[in-house]
């Protein structure tokens, strides 16, 4: 039972360092001109709020949190040597920052994006031998738009260095291969695609797909799933990202 309630504890006190991270310092607001709302009509992704059939220009930094859609789960992979490492987490808590500075010249991004994974492990048949943390979380991650088809599509990368996460595996029940034993490191690029972008709502999904992935695990090729919701913390309407 004690043991349960420093479980409850941990999740609760993640919830609030979460919910601490990546805050805005400012909200959208709609672009003005003449005293007049913008509508969009870009060239490059831009946020968009949906009021009365048009897509009006929004400006600023607004929070959002992240977590996972539906039943989902989240996955990493890689293979040291004849060992297949896939990690699964139950549950996903995060918070970043969509930034739209200066509309229609400046592509929207997203800066200060923190994940928090719990109910982490290590699937079979390597969970015998080796065993991660339960909870795991990343660096500041920053997510730009790319530049050329499929436009839908961010890049995330650490807003420092290489690294993601960095994971440390320890004995399990039996003894864990040297190779694997130890702290590594998620390093790289992951690729992740904005599900029906121009449809407006109040929350959107996002999909990290395993093609996706220019990642490492220590040095080996890794693989990341991900399928998430993002929504906006202020900001209430209903929003898309129109990309031009």
């Amino acid at each position: 039972m004690a043991r349960r309630r420093v479980g409850v504890l941990a999740v609760l006190a993640l919830a609030i360092f979460l919910a601490s991270v990546g805050t805005a310092s400012a909200v959208f607001e709609l672009t003005l001109s003449g005293g007049v709302d913008v509508e969009c009509t870009p060239k490059i992704p831009t946020v968009c709020e949906a009021e009365g059939g048009k897509n009006l220009e929004l400006e600023g930094e607004e929070g959002f949190t992240i977590g996972l859609n539906g039943a989902g789960e989240t996955l990493l992979e890689a293979i040291f040597g004849t060992e297949v490492v896939h990690i699964t987490c139950t549950i996903v808590e995060g918070t970043g920052t969509l930034v739209q500075a200066t509309p229609l010249t400046t592509a929207a991004a997203i800066k200060g994006l923190v994940i928090g994974f719990l109910g982490c492990a290590l699937l079979e048949p390597l969970a015998k031998k080796c065993k991660v943390p339960e909870h795991l979380e990343t660096v500041a991650i920053k997510g730009s738009f790319v530049d050329k088809d499929p436009v839908e599509e961010i890049t995330f990368e650490p807003e420092t260095g290489t690294t993601f996460i960095e994971i440390e595996f320890a004995n399990s029940t039996e003894t864990c291969p040297a190779t694997i034993k130890g702290l590594k490191k998620v390093t790289g690029t992951q690729k992740c695609k904005i599900e029906s972008p121009e449809v407006a709502g109040t929350e959107h999904e996002i999909s990290c797909l395993e093609g996706g992935s220019g990642l490492k695990l220590g040095e080996n090729t890794a693989q990341f799933k991900l399928p998430a919701l993002i929504k906006l913390k202020t900001f209430a309407g209903s929003w898309a990202i129109d990309l031009g």
